[in-house]
């Protein structure tokens, strides 16, 4: 998979389609079928890696990545499911009341995150109000642009 910022993908009727499933993954060329991992950061376009670790251990350095999927992959519409809220904690912390956590990668069942969970929180497609239509990752700026929240400090 080539190096491209993540894009928002349209319906045939010209809206933002929701994210559906979201996870981690320790190798950017391994993200599940139908999903695209965020590579670059929103505000300064650098390498998107969570995991962050010093340059002296660059040859065999950790690395982690976001990747999303809007895919709709059943017909049984009550099984159906949007990302309607992300949230960051504290390994310490307990995980919030209705969220899950994502505390492996997706391809190597590495531990996602150091010190913090990824909580998802996802509803059924039909009863859902507001879901969540785009992630992005910023490396220096601490406030999100606009028609963003923070999910997390770290």
């Amino acid at each position: 998979m080539g190096e491209s910022e993540l894009t928002r993908s349209v319906d045939m009727s010209g809206e933002v389609l929701p994210i559906t499933a979201i996870c981690i993954v320790a190798d950017r060329n391994k993200a599940p079928i139908g999903f695209t991992p965020i590579l670059k950061t929103h505000d300064e376009s650098v390498d998107a890696d969570l995991w962050r670790e010093s340059a002296f251990s660059i040859w065999s350095r950790p690395v982690r990545y976001i990747a999303v999927s809007r895919e709709i992959k059943t017909a049984i519409p009550s099984s159906r499911s949007v990302i309607t809220d992300l949230t960051v904690t504290k390994e310490s912390e307990p995980v919030p009341h209705g969220y899950i956590a994502i505390d492996y990668t997706a391809d190597s069942k590495e531990k996602a995150l150091r010190k913090r969970f990824l909580c998802v929180k996802t509803e059924p497609l039909e009863s859902c109000v507001d879901a969540v239509t785009d992630v992005i990752v910023l490396s220096k700026t601490k406030k999100p642009p606009r028609d963003h929240s923070l999910a997390g400090n770290e």
